[in-house]
């Protein structure tokens, strides 16, 4: 009885909290517009309010299936994880049955939300825009304990469950000692006890958030980038990270895991090799083997050159731009082959 009333209370809070924040006050701070587009499943029942009153549009871009992340990782024995769980899943089923065009970031998640709420989105690649460039770079080599003579394997992006990192940093410890590992991205200072527990203080160097403006710029002085996410939920089995996007318009070799959407892209144009993220040994053979090998690295570097004409965001944009023209006229999309398809785009 009491964990029944504790849980109403916890729903009660939450929902209180929610209508402040994401109802009271954006309505507040939401201007009238034409198009709206919508990336944080929080925003949706606003935006698609103020969408009905000034008769405009919305687009709804998901980049994640966010209620089977929460589901996936999140205690559902709780009553707060269960009650959150239920208001992302009831914003983005009003979502895909009223937002104007639903976009994601790859074909798995795409054959996801198809499932799960009858709608396809349109596939929009989170890809780099090399138009953005620009802001000040940070030089990997020019870090503390770094050399021109040493090899530099980069991960980009946020530190988050769901990359095997332990298994990175046992892979150092079977790598010599110019192979160094540089970390960018907030929250990696979770690692530095470890890190200095393995004796890699010299070599596993966290660097900490990089202006998405510089991020290109700043991993074009490392040696190679690394992919480390695996499957942990389905929405991560599916996922298509931008750091493959950052490594390509960087011209990096790629060490890359075996996600499915990550595998058919590196594979189409050849763009590194593939590990087993769980695994040090893996790893540890995949970064000497490219690390020795000048010919395997100039090999990579070139076809992620070639790559570049492809896997970059002027070419999504075209897109983009088909989605926003079609949507603002009026035009509900919710074809599967609205504009190409999925075999067509992997």
């Amino acid at each position: 009885p009491f964990g029944i009333v504790f849980d109403w209370a916890t729903y009660a809070r939450i929902t209180g909290s929610y209508i402040s924040h994401y109802i009271i006050d954006l309505w507040r701070r939401v201007p009238k517009a034409d198009l709206y587009i919508v990336h944080g499943y929080e925003h949706i029942p606003i935006t698609l309010l103020r969408a009905f009153v000034h008769r405009s549009a919305v687009i709804y871009d998901a980049h994640d299936f966010y209620g089977k992340i929460h589901s996936d990782l999140q205690h559902e024995a709780l009553g707060a994880d269960r009650w959150w769980h239920r208001i992302i899943m009831f914003n983005q089923r009003l979502a895909f049955r009223h937002a104007s065009a639903i976009t994601t970031v790859s074909s798995g998640l795409v054959g996801m939300f198809d499932d799960m709420f009858g709608r396809r989105p349109v596939l929009l690649r989170s890809m780099h825009d090399p138009d953005l460039e620009g802001a000040t770079a940070v030089d990997l080599r020019a870090l503390e304990g770094v050399s021109d003579d040493d090899f530099i394997v980069v991960t980009i992006g946020d530190n988050r469950t769901g990359q095997a990192f332990e298994p990175a940093l046992q892979a150092l410890l079977l790598c010599s000692e110019n192979i160094k590992l540089c970390m960018i991205g907030h929250g990696y200072e979770q690692w530095e006890e470890r890190i200095r527990e393995l004796g890699l203080k010299d070599r596993a160097l966290i660097v900490g958030p990089v202006d998405t403006r510089s991020m290109v710029p700043t991993v074009r002085t490392a040696s190679a980038s690394i992919i480390l996410e695996f499957g942990l939920t389905q929405s991560y089995q599916n996922a298509l990270p931008n750091k493959l996007f950052h490594g390509v318009a960087a011209s990096l070799p790629l060490l890359y895991s075996d996600l499915p959407e990550v595998v058919s892209v590196a594979q189409k144009y050849d763009l590194g090799v593939m590990i087993n993220p769980h695994d040090p040994e893996s790893i540890a053979t995949a970064i000497t083997a490219l690390s020795k090998s000048k010919e395997m690295q100039d090999h990579f570097r070139k076809t992620a050159e070639a790559a570049q004409k492809d896997l970059t965001w002027r070419e999504e944009e075209k897109v983009f731009r088909r989605v926003v023209d079609t949507v603002v006229k009026g035009t509900k999309i919710g074809a599967p082959d609205f504009l190409y398809t999925d075999t067509e785009r992997a």
